[in-house]
């Protein structure tokens, strides 16, 4: 019996304990306040440290874009304020609480871009500041602890006006365009994107802002991938209609924490015809040669030379110059100073979205090649003398019309020359049909096929030019 009364006596007494658990409160880690700087006061919502909400309003770490990296004594953070109300910056250091804040000049701010307007100053000790403005702003602190910013223009603090977010990239020739706003979530519908498009964020039109008149400190103006501060650019793998949404709710810490997006494929676009497209090379890699002048862009980056219209495959357009080049430079296709042509949206193409370049001085073929069905691009570059398979055929008399399938093995996966069957209609000259691959094809299969039904066998694999009777090999 007594054992029974001690174990009962423990159940009981287990309970309590559970009980107590259970009555103890929840922390909220953002409500957490450790050491860093704060942005408080009646604007923010949140009057002192001491506050609930006090933890999502701690600045990240700043990033000089000179450099792109971080810097010392550097913070940021996006926060909206309420025009009238007092704020201030706290640091915390342990119990130490220092308060600081600015006598703030209203004006443009400096900016590589459309100019913002906004506010800077010094920092100063125990000093409220306030907006005259409700909205979103992304300050900028700098304790200047190793002097860059002692000349003249330089301000400790920047409070820029966030007046609208936009999108930067392939769908406006990283040009501006505005989201559509709803409470502090932006959007944009139908944004047409290639395969591999790139783009970023940007606020109020500009791109960094200067903390100095020489330039030596700035601040991005724009989130890249996983909303960083200057980050990469954001891709997409397939072309089509996207929507893209950009959500802002402060956290603290990181920028990054307190942006969030979205980027949904929403439907196709539609087959682009670029038949009468021009494009050009550009770049400091364009040696002086016949053809070749002045960038006559506000790119204002070495020569250009023409490209042309292109050659007409189906759905495939290609594009062939052969150009002298330089090792010491870069250069990129795009087409006439990166402006549309017709329904074609202006572009710029690299490799692997960075410039194009070469290892050695020479000359050499570049190739670019548009689907525009999967509105797919790729730059090419082959040495000057590189030539492509030529495949001749000799045509049965009685075939009024001649056309030309064609693959290739990639990895030992065949892959279509030509966007459709019967492939390429080819034109007959003297009874013979010519056709000659570009020069990254390098061995290649081929049917010879009237559209009517009668066609070759599979034939090659070829690596060399080759003549074929055609009739001689015909499917049975």
């Amino acid at each position: 019996m007594k054992k029974l009364m001690y174990l009962a006596g423990a159940i009981f007494a287990l309970g309590l304990t559970l009980s107590s658990c259970n009555k103890k409160p929840v922390v909220n880690i953002n409500d957490i306040v450790e050491n860093g700087f704060y942005v408080v006061g009646d604007a923010t919502g949140v009057k002192d440290l001491a506050t609930q909400g006090a933890g999502d309003l701690s600045f990240g770490n700043g990033l000089n874009e000179v450099g792109q990296v971080m810097r010392d004594g550097m913070y940021e953070k996006y926060v909206v304020l309420e025009a009238g109300k007092e704020f201030e910056f706290i640091k915390k250091e342990g119990e130490k609480k220092i308060s600081y804040g600015a006598q703030l000049a209203y004006g443009e701010l400096q900016t590589e871009g459309q100019p913002i307007m906004g506010y800077k100053g010094s920092l100063v000790e125990n000093v409220k500041m306030k907006v005259t403005e409700t909205g979103l702003y992304h300050i900028v602190l700098d304790f200047n602890e190793d002097g860059a910013l002692n000349n003249v223009g330089g301000a400790q603090v920047i409070l820029a006006k966030v007046s609208a977010w936009g999108v930067r990239g392939g769908m406006n020739n990283w040009g501006f365009t505005e989201g559509k706003q709803e409470g502090y979530t932006w959007t944009w519908e139908n944004q047409e994107l290639s395969a591999g498009a790139a783009f970023k964020f940007d606020y109020s039109n500009g791109w960094k802002i200067n903390l100095d008149d020489a330039g030596l400190v700035k601040a991005n103006t724009n989130l890249g991938a996983d909303c960083k501060q200057g980050g990469s650019d954001i891709t997409v793998a397939e072309g089509g209609l996207y929507k893209i949404t950009l959500a802002f709710n402060v956290k603290g810490g990181d920028i990054a924490n307190s942006y969030t997006y979205t980027v949904e494929k929403t439907g196709e676009v539609a087959v682009k015809d670029y038949s009468n497209v021009e494009l050009e090379l550009v770049g400091d890699a364009i040696a002086e040669q016949e053809g070749a002048k002045a960038d006559p862009s506000n790119w204002n980056w070495g020569n250009v030379i023409s490209m042309g219209k292109p050659a007409v495959n189906g759905n495939v357009y290609t594009w062939t110059v052969n150009v002298n080049l330089l090792a010491s430079g870069g250069f990129k296709a795009r087409t006439i100073n990166a402006e549309a042509q017709g329904d074609i949206q202006g572009f710029d193409l690299g490799i692997d979205g960075n410039n194009a370049t070469v290892a050695a001085d020479g000359n050499y073929n570049v190739v670019v090649t548009i689907d525009g069905k999967a509105d797919t691009k790729k730059l090419e570059i082959f040495a000057g003398d590189a030539q492509g398979i030529t495949i001749t055929g000799v045509v049965p008399a009685d075939w009024i019309k001649c056309n030309l399938w064609a693959w290739y093995k990639v990895d030992g996966v065949d892959t279509n020359v030509f966007a459709a069957w019967p492939g390429q209609l080819l034109v007959i000259r003297d009874g013979v049909v010519s056709y000659t691959f570009a020069p990254n094809v390098t061995e290649v299969y081929v049917i010879f096929n009237n559209g009517d039904g009668v066609q070759t066998n599979d034939l090659g694999p070829f690596t060399e030019n080759t003549n074929i009777v055609i009739a001689d090999n015909i499917k049975q």
